[in-house]
């Protein structure tokens, strides 16, 4: 399934974030250390608050690695896919209704 799509990687990053030197050797390389099959989804940037504490669902994040905290979760920006992930996503994000903001 992958061979149809042109990139192994895709890169999710807000337009005003500065990148680190060699950042995508570097995300490449955490990439590669995870040793999980169904991985789908790396965030390359992790606020300090959220290593710790469950975020958004009730995995509680444990560090794997120097460079990987299992999360179970990822936001919309600073993170890094497989194609899987875009196609199990049937390559869009349904919209959030704006009530969820006024509840």
């Amino acid at each position: 399934e992958q061979a149809q799509y042109r990139a192994q990687l895709y890169y999710f990053l807000p337009d005003d974030v500065r990148l680190c030197t060699d950042f995508f050797a570097k995300t490449r390389r955490a990439w590669d250390s995870i040793k999980d099959d169904s991985k789908r989804t790396l965030m390359v940037h992790l606020e300090e608050s959220r290593e710790h504490e469950a975020v958004w669902t009730p995995l509680k994040p444990v560090r794997e690695s120097e460079l990987i905290i299992r999360t179970g979760w990822v936001e919309s920006g600073n993170f890094m896919s497989d194609a899987r992930f875009l196609h199990d996503m049937h390559f869009r994000v349904e919209p959030i209704s704006p009530q969820r903001w006024r509840d």
